[in-house]
C-alpha cells in the first residue's frame, strides 16, 4: 500500500524529467541538423558566387 502511494507520488516527477530530456535531445538534434544544412548552403553558395564573379569579370 505505501509502496504504491510512493510510486504514484514519484511518477509525475520522473515523467516530467524524462520528457525534459527528450525535448532537450530533440532540440540539440534539430539545431545540429539546421547548422549542417546552413553550412552546406553556404559552401555551395560560395562556389556559385565564385563562378558567377569569374564568368562576369572575364
Amino acid at each position: 500500500m505505501y509502496l504504491k502511494l510512493a510510486i504514484g507520488a514519484a511518477l509525475p516527477g520522473l515523467e516530467r524529467a524524462h520528457w525534459e530530456q527528450v525535448a532537450a535531445e530533440f532540440e540539440d538534434k534539430t539545431i545540429d541538423r539546421q547548422f549542417h544544412a546552413l553550412m552546406q548552403q553556404l559552401t555551395t553558395g560560395e562556389h556559385d558566387n565564385r563562378d558567377e564573379q569569374g564568368a562576369g569579370g572575364a
